[in-house]
């Protein structure tokens, strides 16, 4: 009890000194600062000086020194009235308690940048007392795991308080992500507990401990139980929306919908109607849909009779075609998508539309891209940046898996099983060695927190192996199994010696080693919490695992995970599939087990639930995943990053929804979504202006590199003799043959000589032909500049005036099907045809931008320049070229996995090329056609 009430004021003083330090926003806040204002704020009240005075000032340090990341806007005005003036934003009852809340956790920093989101998101919406007809659709992307719950309820917080009066929020497709989020909008928004069948004397809790007034709290229609979706013979009487916003946390589900759609219609609907015109005008609507880019979107066939002409009595798929029906009842209305993965969402036509149901769902008015804060461990975190040696950066998180299936459809749990597979390692019931080492180190995690004096924090492992509910079963009794027996010997002291071994040697092998190199070689230190001692950490080892539950988390499994329900911490193994993999938070989440692959980026990275915050637990968090799961999470990752420079650079040309879309429909290097949700663009258009493309994956048979070889031995010819380098950068002569100004046919000729891997979806031979010839009919790209370059390898005698040297390259995969690396092309290759002139100031604007960027975005955790970067090469030599026509870039290098043995009896060396193509603004694209069978095979497998 004196525990509780020691951080309970140190919760306070904590929030006190926030606020008071944030009232200079330009001032600079130091720990010596920090320090001093502690002490006068203790004076106030004795009761205070129980705080620890270094637990205090160590969380202010790390709150001050998170940093966010701007926001990224597209947006379409269209009919758009703005609204939202500084007056309006006064008297705000609603987001005045939640950020009053959010103030006791998060820092100042994070609620600023909050506050201005939401304000910007609101801005788009429409003003709710404006009259006649009007709707607004947008989406809000942001990443996995990294607050958009907490986007939506500060938008709908800020709603309620302008006047929005029917609040619907669709929250996934389970009831535990239902219940999930209402439980998160009972405490942030509604101020208690909600219950449908007692309503008199509901418990007061989070918002509601602020602002006690009952006049407050909005209006309700479903709850926080399991069991708590909207139902109509459980309604209320006397909901009166006029008086206070009524709050309705929905499922996307058929039954459901339909229900909310005919009380809405027979409850709410304006008077003296008839039948064909059935609309409420009185309340305007704000629908928020988590998780947008799941159930959402229509999947059907037919909605258009030719490419740009809507099918107007189109019937669409179930529940999107609800959705629009509630849309379209209300004549003043506002729809918020919320997801990760927007793919699908975009791949929606904007001109989709039907007489019945109105406009389809794409985000016309706006998309919002979150900028995410420093502290938050995203894909590039665990799984790091490629280089030519592989990949860099990456924290030491990932543990690989390889126990358990011989296979595809032989192992303990093989990639392809049926729903009846029986889990069975080595011949007997038990664990893969790899899932029981994964389980002791969450044991201790648990005992470390423990010992950390953490004891009410939840700390929690995934284990997601499985779609199937009775081979989930069957894991769960496995892993309960182990647990019980392991409780048994530490009760009973029946041969725990040897487990306390185990667990020693892989504190010492896996959590000391791991942590000193967090904290050595990472920026991401600061998130590890003390160190433990292992005499100090052993006495808490028994009661963790008495204290750990198995649960199973699926349709049919009663088990739920109640984290408010725990207020001492819940110790838990969450097993499940689809429910654990979308939406659902895992709370304190430390250890993930993961076997299931997929080739869609969307469906890959939603599946990512150990991305986000992990304060003063980094160290205790480890991902077990097999090498190829690791490979596809790393590809991903890559096209993430890509697409996000992409999305800047949308940014900043002004894009409008629409051209959002379109460009993100282009993106050539993801796979990104379903067949069925891109039925509006297997016919894809693909522009590589002001990108560069590079070979990244081969083909590995003699004939294929043999093609390939004679290709580039044959453009060397015809490119005849070697131009002096134009600049005085070289370290030394060898390091590359130059050629300039190389007319755009013979380009194309090499092109059509060399044979790609089918999986270079971004350098694909045809495709880059395709482009440059488009080009070429624009005045542009109609010379190159080529240049072969020497790696560290063997010397490869290419003709009797050439000899260069083979890139070692680290194999990403290395098979009779396939050679891939992680990157071809190195830091300086885009430059190297420019004069040093050039080049200086071309980095000077790189610096220019780093630093305008800076100054605009304080949470850019990006390291000063040390060479211009790539985008702006590529918008530079547009501008030095524009009065002649654009001139491309090209690079070689003769790739090799730097194993001699393999590149002796392999005949002809891989040919690796980069493309370089210029910033051009004529807007050139080609069409490419993606056919089913492509899909089926390699995306939808």
């Amino acid at each position: 009890m004196i525990e509780d009430e020691k951080k309970s004021v140190e919760f306070s003083i904590i929030s006190s000194l926030q606020n008071l330090l944030s009232i200079d926003k330009d001032a600079i806040v130091t720990p010596s600062m920090i320090d001093e204002k502690f002490d006068l704020i203790v004076q106030m009240d004795p009761r205070w000086r129980i705080a620890d005075k270094e637990i205090v000032i160590g969380e202010l340090i790390r709150r001050f020194s998170i940093r966010h990341e701007k926001d990224l806007q597209f947006s379409d005005q269209g009919n758009h009235e703005p609204w939202l003036t500084s007056t309006r934003k006064n008297g705000r009852r609603y987001w005045d308690r939640y950020r009053q809340k959010l103030s006791r956790t998060l820092p100042e920093s994070a609620i600023n940048a909050l506050d201005v989101s939401t304000d910007e998101i609101l801005s788009q919406l429409e003003d709710p007392s404006r009259e006649g007809f009007w709707d607004r659709r947008g989406m809000v992307v942001g990443h996995v795991q990294s607050g958009k719950t907490g986007n939506y309820t500060g938008l709908i917080c800020k709603a309620a308080d302008a006047g929005y009066k029917i609040i619907i929020v669709l929250a996934g497709m389970h009831n535990n992500l239902r219940s999930q989020t209402q439980i998160r909008l009972d405490s942030d928004f509604v101020g208690m507990e909600t219950s449908i069948k007692f309503d008199d004397n509901l418990k007061p809790i989070g918002v509601g401990l602020i602002d006690r007034d009952k006049d407050l709290r909005p209006h309700y229609a479903t709850d926080r139980s399991n069991s708590g979706d909207f139902n109509q013979r459980s309604m209320r009487l006397g909901i009166t929306p006029e008086k206070k916003p009524l709050l309705l946390v929905v499922k996307k589900q058929r039954n459901v919908l339909t229900q909310l759609h005919n009380w809405l219609k027979n409850h709410l609907a304006d008077d003296n109607r008839d039948s064909e015109s059935v609309s409420i005008s009185r309340f305007p609507l704000l629908m928020i849909d988590d998780e947008a880019d799941q159930a959402s979107v229509d999947t059907g066939d037919g909605a258009f009779i030719s490419q740009n002409d809507p099918n107007l009595v189109y019937d669409p798929k179930t529940i999107n075609k609800l959705i629009r029906q509630l849309l379209k009842l209300f004549d003043r209305s506002a729809f918020v998508g919320y997801t990760a993965t927007p793919f699908a969402n975009v791949f929606i036509h904007e001109r989709a539309t039907t007489n019945e149901l109105g406009p389809d769902l794409f985000p016309s008015a706006f998309i919002r891209v979150l900028g995410v804060p420093s502290n938050y461990i995203g894909p590039s975190q665990v799984f790091g940046v490629p280089d030519v040696d592989g990949r860099s950066s990456a924290l030491p998180l990932t543990y690989l898996v390889n126990d358990c299936f011989e296979s595809d459809d032989v192992g303990w749990i093989p990639p392809k099983h049926k729903s009846s597979h029986v889990p069975v390692f080595e011949s007997e019931n038990s664990l893969p060695d790899s899932l029981t080492r994964a389980i002791q180190f969450f044991i201790l995690a648990c005992a470390i927190r423990d010992a950390r004096g953490e004891r009410g924090e939840h700390v929690s492992m995934l284990v997601h192996v499985t779609r199937y509910v009775l081979v989930q079963n069957s894991v769960k009794e496995a892993i309960d199994d182990y647990l019980i027996d392991l409780r048994r010997r530490g009760r009973y002291a029946l041969e725990f010696e040897e487990i306390s071994k185990s667990l020693k040697t892989l504190y010492e092998e896996d959590f000391v080693s791991t942590r000193k190199e967090i904290i050595d070689h990472s920026e991401y230190g600061r998130h590890c919490g003390e160190f433990v001692t292992w005499d100090a950490l052993e006495p808490y080892l028994k009661t963790a695992m008495e204290e750990i539950s198995v649960k199973e988390i699926n349709g049919s499994a009663k088990d739920c995970l109640d984290f408010n329900d725990a207020p001492s911490g819940l110790k838990v193994i969450a097993i499940g599939g689809d429910k654990l993999s979308r939406g659902l938070t895992l709370e304190g989440l430390c250890v993930s087990y993961f076997l299931r692959a997929s080739k869609m980026y969307d469906t890959l990275t939603q599946m990512g639930r150990w991305f986000g915050y992990r304060e003063g637990y980094l160290d205790l968090c480890r991902l077990y995943l097999p090498s190829d799961l690791k490979f596809w999470m790393e590809k991903i990752t890559d096209a993430s990053t890509e697409l996000r420079e992409d999305i800047v650079r949308m940014y900043e040309d002004g894009d409008s929804p629409r051209e959002f879309g379109l460009k993100v429909r282009s993106h050539n290097s993801l796979l990104i979504t379903s067949r069925v949700k891109m039925r509006n663009a297997q016919r894809l258009q693909l522009t590589y202006s002001g990108s560069v493309s590079e070979t990244i994956a081969f083909l590995p048979s003699d004939i294929d590199k043999d093609r390939n070889y004679r290709a580039f031995k044959l453009l060397l010819k015809e490119m005849g003799d070697v131009n002096p380098v134009p600049h005085s950068r070289v370290r030394n002569d060898s390091s590359f043959a130059y050629w300039s100004m190389v007319p755009a046919e013979k380009i194309l000729a090499f092109l059509a000589g060399y044979r790609s891997h089918p999986d270079s979806i971004k350098a694909n031979s045809m495709l880059l032909s395709k482009f440059i010839e488009a080009m070429n009919t624009n005045g542009e790209l109609l010379s190159w500049n080529v240049l072969v370059k020497n790696g560290s390898g063997e010397v490869v005698d290419v003709s009797t005036e050439h000899s260069f040297r083979t890139a070692v390259r680290t194999p990403q995969e290395l098979t009779d099907k396939k050679y891939s690396i992680s990157r071809l092309l190195g830091s300086v290759d885009e430059s190297e045809d420019m004069s040093d002139v050039d080049y200086k100031n071309a980095f000077k604007l790189t610096e220019e931008k780093y630093a305008a960027d800076k100054a605009r975005d304080p949470a850019l955790n990006r390291k000063a320049p040390t060479q211009p970067s790539g985008a702006i090469l590529r918008h530079y030599k547009y501008g030095l070229n524009k009065a002649r026509g654009s001139i491309g870039t090209m690079i070689f290098y003769l790739p090799g996995p730097g194993y001699r043995e393999v590149e002796a009896t392999n005949g002809s060396p891989y040919v690796g090329f980069g493309m370089s193509f210029p910033t051009s603004s004529s807007g050139t694209c080609i069409e490419y056609q993606v056919n089913n069978v492509y899909w089926e095979q390699e995306i939808v497998a």
